[in-house]
């Protein structure tokens, strides 16, 4: 395992997981720290906050993207590096494919949702994911772009799994240092030439101390 992957399981399992069994969510607030004194959960109640979310984590995708509540429903849905959150086992999506190179990490140390048999995980990167070309309606890259080892590679692959009129939805930070798990910068200004094979219907700046791009792009 790599230095950069084994420090995204550890924050999954010291920090996320942890959270989630002390306080039944996640949220950027709890990145400086949170209270582990506090009780942790029943198995039950662990399992409820967890499906809890995911399904919040499907309704955020959707605000995102601009998109009403269902709408990946009957869609051929890829997601890129979506950790152990499991969106795609709560969405009623036809096809529910999820690239994820720590996957079978996140299934030794029980983090993956009992739903995830729904989903196919793939454990490779999205630069060699080995999925036939055109055959998603939907790729969902929410904060992990700049945790690639080759942009341009997968960029490439993301337009060649998409099917023609397919979207793309994006949530990138731009425009930070780079760090161990999130080696890639990508700059603001160069999304319009990165994507210039798709058409932007929905474009979204957010955040203040950490400048986030959300966009939806529809391939031509």
């Amino acid at each position: 395992m790599t230095h950069k992957h084994s420090a995204e399981l550890d924050f999954w399992i010291r920090h996320w997981d942890r959270c989630i069994r002390h306080h039944g969510d996640w949220t950027p607030a709890f990145w400086n720290g949170f209270d582990d004194t506090t009780p942790e959960l029943s198995e039950s109640e662990y399992k409820q906050a967890r499906r809890d979310l995911a399904v919040k984590q499907l309704r955020e995708v959707e605000r995102m993207a601009a998109k009403p509540e269902g709408y990946l429903d009957r869609k051929t849905v890829v997601e890129i590096g979506p950790g152990p959150v499991g969106m795609l086992e709560v969405c009623d999506a036809a096809v529910k494919v999820a690239i994820e190179p720590l996957a079978d990490a996140y299934r030794e140390h029980g983090l993956l949702l009992p739903e995830a048999r729904g989903t196919v995980y793939l454990c490779k990167g999205i630069e060699d994911c080995g999925l036939i070309s055109n055959m998603a309606d939907i790729v969902v890259a929410s904060n992990c772009l700049d945790h690639v080892d080759d942009l341009e590679v997968a960029l490439r692959e993301i337009r060649r799994i998409l099917r023609p009129g397919g979207e793309l939805f994006l949530n990138v930070e731009v425009d930070h240092a780079p760090t161990v798990c999130e080696p890639i910068v990508i700059r603001e200004k160069d999304l319009g030439a990165m994507f210039r094979e798709y058409d932007c219907t929905h474009f979204a700046r957010v955040g203040e101390d950490r400048l986030w791009a959300r966009a939806v792009y529809r391939l031509r």
